[in-house]
């Protein structure tokens, strides 16, 4: 066989991390999945709403433990793999600190809010299993830096498998969302301890002490990304919120099943930007390969296994919407169309912004974040009232698609030149044929499995007219495999 060159190299290592973070991901995303469609047939829409908005409450207030730190550990970890054991154990030292008053103050204004005694419930009991996954984030940010996929994938099936496992047993035996909540926190546990584990044994061990002198310069480096993912998050959660405040319940549950469904390929885009984080950290523009190079092919690689996911669910929201989660919820068909571009664009998003953000720092992307933001929110004030949960499901589409935008104007300032029609021409071209097959075939098996035959083939051909040098590593990399991946050295 012969020898790879560095960009084959660095090619077969994302393409392999990116295999083996998507089937934690996707085991994980499934689990979770089943758990939510049980509790919408067992609990109905006014339960469901009350998980819905408790855990994105919780979410939006962990924002404020993280503050950025995991980011650092990336950073840092991916190009000195030394200074991990220490800056782990301050990481998490200062998060524990954080921990407590952010904990309190959470808790007093959700008793301010109003919110009714089964979400305020709910409210308590996720605060421990999010702050475990806050841990679990800071493990996962040493084996993204490491690029160690596979152990990555591993703690993520115990952690999810098991709560959601928990979770369904518990509805099965007649609790409720309560219930549901505790077996959360259990499986978090769960795979914190395993995600440690193999952190040590694999990649190093965390220092015993916390050094709080360094606490000062790792918050200094932190608080930018902190600032930056807040209003990332805050971006992602807040028409949940404002949908609470303007629409019913059983919209808050309608939107959070449409939710659930458009949440399902991020196991696909939380792959691909932790396959490729450590590599825009450490590639250069006259590196082996560029950075120009791997940003190309990661959005690529976005387009083309997000795309066929949009289409699916564009194409066929009601009758997945009944499948999963039963004629009570035929309506979450009408959000879910709206949530279809958002599935690719928060790839598109989470690329770029994840380039800009490693290599330039957080700060150039705050300005915008701020004012996708503040677009998403006017966009939601002003399509709830007249659309309902579509109109929250417009409002996040339209939000990231300007979002998208900007964070690729950035990352072409940082790569050079991004050749678009070599990026997206196959993509797209690929996409629409599917959808014509899709809408021509009734039933959902069969319209699906023709659909994903018509798009590999359609792509594969365009591929070859417009960027064959692409088509070659693909291909060259299938045919490798990639059990041979080759393992970073530096």
């Amino acid at each position: 066989m012969t020898e790879l060159t560095p960009g084959h190299a660095a090619g077969r290592r994302a393409l392999a991390n990116t295999s083996f973070r998507a089937i934690g991901e996707l085991s994980g995303k499934l689990a979770t999945f089943v758990l939510f469609a049980m509790l919408a047939r067992k609990l109905g829409q006014a339960s469901v709403g009350a998980f819905v908005l408790a855990f994105a409450y919780v979410q939006i207030v962990t924002v404020f433990i993280d503050l950025g730190f995991d980011r650092v550990v990336t950073r840092r970890v991916a190009v000195d793999a030394e200074s991990m054991p220490k800056l782990f154990t301050n990481i998490v030292g200062l998060k524990l600190a954080l921990a407590i008053p952010v904990t309190l103050a959470s808790w007093a204004l959700a008793s301010l809010l109003g919110y009714d005694d089964e979400t305020r419930t709910a409210i308590y009991l996720l605060t421990a299993g999010l702050f475990i996954d806050s841990l679990i984030r800071t493990v996962v940010a040493v084996m993204t830096a490491r690029e160690r996929g596979g152990l990555l994938s591993i703690a993520v099936v115990v952690q999810r498998t098991t709560g959601a496992a928990l979770g369904v047993a518990v509805l099965l035996a007649g609790f409720g969302v309560t219930a549901v909540c505790v077996t959360y926190a259990i499986g978090s546990a769960s795979g914190l301890a395993l995600g440690v584990w193999l952190m040590a044994r694999h990649i190093g061990r965390p220092a015993f002490h916390v050094d709080r002198s360094q606490w000062p310069e790792i918050l200094r480096e932190s608080l930018p990304f902190a600032l930056y993912d807040s209003l990332g998050f805050v971006l992602t959660k807040v028409d949940t919120v404002i949908l609470s405040i303007l629409a019913s319940s059983s919209a808050v549950g309608l939107y959070g099943a449409a939710s659930r469904l458009y949440e399902s390929s991020f196991f696909i885009t939380f792959s691909l930007n932790g396959a490729f984080l450590a590599m825009y950290t450490y590639l250069t523009p006259t590196s082996e390969p560029t950075i120009g190079d791997v940003f190309e092919r990661s959005i690529k690689l976005a387009l083309v296994l997000l795309l066929p996911v949009a289409v699916v669910f564009a194409c066929a929201a009601e009758p997945l919407s009944t499948l999963f989660f039963g004629e009570d919820f035929a309506a979450t068909a009408e959000p879910l169309r709206w949530l279809a571009p958002a599935v690719v664009l928060m790839g598109v998003v989470n690329l770029s912004s994840s380039l800009v953000a490693m290599r330039v720092g957080a700060r150039v992307l705050i300005p915008f974040t701020a004012g996708v933001l503040v677009l998403n929110v006017v966009l939601n004030f002003a399509l709830v009232p007249v659309m309902d949960a579509a109109g929250s499901a417009l409002a996040m589409s339209l939000s990231l698609g300007a979002f998208s935008l900007v964070g690729l104007t950035l990352a072409a300032r940082e790569v050079g030149h991004l050749p678009l029609l070599r990026m997206l021409a196959s993509p797209l071209v690929a996409a629409a044929a599917m959808a014509l097959v899709m809408l021509s075939i009734g039933s959902l098996v069969l319209a699906i499995a023709a659909a994903l035959v018509v798009f590999a083939l359609v792509y594969l051909g365009a591929e070859r007219l417009f960027a064959p040098d692409d088509l070659r590593f693909v291909l060259e990399a299938a045919r490798r495999g990639l059990r041979t991946a080759p393992s970073r050295s530096v």
